[in-house]
């Protein structure tokens, strides 16, 4: 794939155009593994299901690890999005749109992204949308795993508000998705 990548157009829309597949390579896999430390931990702190959502790139095959040394983890790749933000009582996630619309349907999002040490070096800087997303304010975003934890906890007994930005929410989500909906969709497609 590499050598038909043309230089200037990046490797991927979120992505710095100065990144390399290292980087990316580097970004999954350390925050992949930022990931598995909060499942582990917070397993030791609750009897919650841990419901793992392979991404539509991902194996799921890579997470089978996970429910033999965690019992009550379980991959679950095939449920619709909506359905799994709306049922969860928290969605564990480092800055993607998955957590806007975790948002959308009132669950919190917590995100990986300052857990992970020198992030911005390789994903982030002008063009780094996935690690300078405007919207990763919205986010709580804890410095430990330990913090990321707690709030896991919070959430799971009804305590954590859907975001630390409830009023720069709403207007982010006004302006740019049109959300709350003023007019039925099919109002708004008919004037196209």
């Amino acid at each position: 794939e590499s050598l038909s990548l043309n230089p200037d157009d990046g490797l991927s829309f979120s992505l710095p155009l100065r990144a390399t597949f290292e980087d990316a390579i580097w970004e999954a896999l350390a925050v992949t593994r930022h990931m598995f430390q909060v499942v582990v931990e917070l397993s030791k702190r609750t009897d919650a299901r841990i419901v793992m959502r392979p991404g539509p790139w991902e194996l799921p095959e890579v997470y089978g690890f996970l429910p033999k040394r965690v019992p009550h983890v379980s991959i679950e790749p095939m449920p619709l999005q909506h359905e799994y933000v709306k049922n969860a009582f928290v969605t564990v996630d480092d800055t993607s749109t998955l957590g806007l619309e975790s948002l959308l349907a009132g669950t919190p999002v917590v995100s990986l992204n300052r857990l992970v040490q020198r992030l911005g070096e390789h994903v982030g800087g002008e063009g780094g949308t996935r690690f300078n997303a405007p919207f990763k304010h919205f986010y709580w975003r804890p410095g430990t795993v330990d913090e990321a934890v707690g709030y896991i906890l919070q959430a799971e007994r009804g305590e954590l508000d859907a975001t630390p930005a409830p009023e720069e929410l709403r207007r982010y989500a006004q302006d740019h998705f049109a959300w709350p909906v003023r007019r039925p969709a099919s109002f708004a497609t008919g004037e196209m």
